[in-house]
C-alpha cells in the first residue's frame, strides 16, 4: 500500500505535459548581465518609485534638522 504513491511519482516524474511545456519556453533574447559591481553600487539607490519615498524623505530631512540644532 505505500508504494502505491512511490509509483504514482515516478510515472508523474517520467511523463510528458505538453500544456507546461508551452508555458516555459522563453521567447526573445536574454537579458545582458550586469557586473558585479554594478550591482553592488546599485544596492546604495532607493527604490524608484516607492511609495514610501516621501515619507523616507521627509523623516531623513527631520533627523538633518535635529542634528543642526
Amino acid at each position: 500500500m505505500t508504494r502505491v504513491p512511490f509509483l504514482f511519482m515516478l510515472l508523474t516524474a517520467c511523463s510528458q505535459f505538453p500544456q507546461v511545456e508551452t508555458a516555459s519556453t522563453v521567447v526573445g533574447p536574454a537579458p545582458a548581465l550586469l557586473p558585479m559591481d554594478q550591482l553592488i553600487a546599485q544596492t546604495d539607490q532607493g527604490i524608484p518609485g516607492s511609495p514610501l519615498a516621501a515619507e523616507v524623505a521627509a523623516l531623513q530631512a527631520r533627523a538633518t534638522a535635529l542634528r543642526n540644532q
